[in-house]
Order: structure tokens, then sequence, then C-alpha cells
């Protein structure tokens, strides 16, 4: 039996953890606004890394963190990315016949 994609997609959330320790970052006064807070919080998490925001002495550890979290999400993402397709593929197609 498989389940529905959108339900498995649904229950994917990386996203809104960016949203979250964006709001971190804001609410601790660590950047000075929500938008440079959440743009910094994207660029962290996708380990794309800009350097044109950068947090001050005490929080930088908080920001690599963030950056390790979002590489091993991404390793994550694509292993239930292969899971959800695989079994979309044999429920398609039955089982492999020998």
């Amino acid at each position: 039996m498989v389940a529905h994609p959108a339900r498995l997609v649904r229950n994917h959330d990386s996203h809104g953890r960016d949203c979250d320790v964006g709001l971190f970052f804001w609410w601790k006064k660590c950047l000075p606004d929500f938008e440079s807070s959440l743009y910094f919080a994207v660029v962290t998490y996708t380990t794309v890394g800009y350097g044109d925001l950068v947090l001050a002495k005490g929080w930088r550890l908080v920001a690599g963190v963030e950056a390790l979290t979002g590489i091993l999400m991404c390793g994550w993402s694509t292993g239930f990315f292969f899971i959800v397709a695989s079994r979309l593929y044999v429920a398609r197609l039955g089982p492999k016949q020998n």
C-alpha cells in the first residue's frame, strides 16, 4: 500500500524551519529587522552563505548549527524523494517479476 504523495510532502516541512530560525534571530535582536533575519536564515540554511549579513560573535555558533542542519536536511530530502518516487513507481508498474 502506498501513501498519497501529497500527504507525504505535507509532512515534510523543512521550509518552516527557516521561518522559525528567522523569527528567533529577530526576537533576540541578532539582526536589525525581520526581513534581514529571514534572509539570513534562508541563506544560511541552504548553505549559500553570501556573507553580506553576519551575526555578532556570540551568535555565530548558532549560524553554523543552522548550516549543518541545512546540509543534513538536503540529504534527508533527497532520500525522502527517492522513497516516494520508488513507491509510486512500484505502485504503478507492480512488483518486479522474475
